[in-house]
């Protein structure tokens, strides 16, 4: 049986719909990688985690903004906004559901401190993850997006629906990450 485009959404954006609701996923089309335009293609279509990819684009740290968060028993959920730790522009508005017990005390207690993104945290504690890209797409941006990007109503963002996997396969987070419009390539 094939999947309706609100069975997709609400299975790869499952994070975003939490904090944007339901209307945001209206304005998303989902997209194969080779129809992602440049430099999207590039930072989106890999399978390592994007902090690290970020990083290495913009040539500074990434700085973690929690926008909102909340617990749902063991699982956090949480809006961020990665912007660069030297000049504080915006690299990414993100949704995440991190599983907590899949965590050891320390990486949780980060993750829950809330100040540095989930791939830094994994990296700095030593765990062994990996990127599961699920699925593409572009975003007419809701109202927390364009808040976070300072971006008008109309135009296209470009995004990927990613899972952080352990190596054996474990699900660690679910996350929607979204660029900024007018990226350049370095």
């Amino acid at each position: 049986m094939r999947q309706t485009l609100d069975d997709q959404i609400s299975e790869f954006a499952k994070p975003l719909i939490a904090f944007c609701g339901e209307g945001a996923a209206h304005a998303l089309e989902f997209l194969q990688p080779d129809k992602l335009p440049e430099p999207y293609r590039t930072l989106l279509v890999h399978d390592t985690d994007m902090t690290g990819t970020l990083e290495s684009h913009r040539g500074q740290k990434m700085a973690l903004h929690s926008v909102e968060q909340f617990v749902d028993g063991h699982n956090l959920v949480r809006h961020v906004e990665l912007c660069g730790s030297d000049d504080g522009e915006p690299a990414e508005f993100g949704a995440i559901e991190i599983h907590l017990d899949r965590l050891d005390a320390g990486p949780r207690a980060a993750v829950l401190q809330g100040d540095v993104p989930l791939g830094s945290v994994l990296k700095q504690a030593g765990v062994e993850f990996k990127s599961r890209p699920r699925a593409y797409f572009r975003i007419k941006p809701g109202e927390a997006i364009r808040h976070s990007f300072g971006v008008p109503e109309d135009g296209w963002l470009f995004g990927r629906c990613n899972q952080l996997l352990t190596i054996d396969d474990e699900l660690i987070a679910d996350v929607v990450e979204i660029l900024p419009p007018h990226l350049s390539v370095s």
